[in-house]
């Protein structure tokens, strides 16, 4: 992963709310909105873990 700014950090955390929001609006009773609510929930825990750990590590630089 490219070295985070801070000026990403809003965008990235943005990014993760709107494949959230998009997983809630899926319809349960259809199987295969389901499926997609499923894999929108799961990139945006890889993406929120991957923002955390480059937090963490300092790897976060001011632009």
């Amino acid at each position: 992963m490219h070295k985070l700014t801070m000026l990403d950090a809003p965008n990235k955390i943005r990014n993760i709310a709107t494949l959230l929001a998009a997983s809630l609006l899926m319809r349960d009773n259809i199987e295969e909105e389901q499926q997609t609510a499923i894999v929108l929930i799961d990139i945006a825990l890889v993406r929120s873990r991957e923002l955390a750990q480059d937090l963490k590590s300092g790897e976060a630089r001011h632009a």
